[in-house]
């Protein structure tokens, strides 16, 4: 199982230097079951309309990535509750990550998964908590 950073999606789409070599991290989310938070759909939808408006994506590009993604049928896991709440924003400032980033790493823990994200915060985490990394 790979969780799926939004941060590492949208600079593929874009082709970004950043993320890696596009087809390693792509065949490897091929090869297994992708899982997000809840609130991946939004962040990403977010990013690419974002990006359209800035001129670094046309509207069919936006389109055609969409489907490219559910395509790959991610698992999105449900938004946290309120009585965990205390908990994560705990969890959070431990590990000096926003709450966003920080669902994407217990989601990663939780579920014994790599963790695919290009974010340097995210990064160092799964690295303290030995959590495989995506791109390595």
């Amino acid at each position: 199982m790979i969780v799926v950073d939004a941060s590492l999606i949208i600079a593929l789409i874009l082709l970004e230097d950043n993320a890696g070599d596009p087809g390693l991290v792509y065949d490897a989310m091929r090869a297994t079951q992708i899982i997000a938070p809840a609130h991946w759909p939004a962040e990403i939808a977010n990013a690419l309309w974002a990006n359209q408006r800035r001129g670094r994506i046309s509207a069919d590009s936006l389109s055609a990535a969409i489907d490219y993604l559910i395509a790959f049928k991610p698992r999105i896991d449900p938004a946290p509750s309120l009585v965990h709440m205390p908990a994560l924003v705990q969890f959070a400032d431990k590990e000096r990550l926003t709450v966003y980033d920080a669902i994407y790493v217990q989601l990663a823990l939780s579920n014994k998964a790599s963790l695919a994200t290009i974010d340097g915060d995210m990064r160092a985490c799964a690295k303290r908590l030995n959590i495989p990394l995506i791109p390595a």
